[in-house]
């Protein structure tokens, strides 16, 4: 799915990672490599999530972010929404 701004997309839920860097510099270069997410739950087993990917965001990132919702969260599925540039 592609949205034209991340304020199609609406409010997300979360972000999927974390900023271990206590120094500002640092930290600013770690959130941009954060995604965003939102949850819809699904059923019992866990909830169908969306991720969405901005023109910074590399594979990588987008593969952390995964990894990172699937170690914090019951997921059923992910799907990664990516922005218009």
């Amino acid at each position: 799915m592609r949205l034209e701004t991340f304020q199609d997309w609406g409010k997300p839920d979360g972000i999927a990672g974390s900023i271990p860097s206590t120094r500002i510099n640092e930290a600013r270069k770690q959130a941009e490599r954060i995604l965003f997410y939102k949850m819809a739950m699904t059923h019992h087993n866990g909830g169908s999530f969306e991720l969405f990917k901005e023109h910074q965001h590399t594979k990588e990132d987008v593969d952390k972010a995964k990894q990172w919702l699937k170690t914090n969260h019951d997921v059923v599925s992910i799907t990664v929404v990516q922005e218009l540039v």
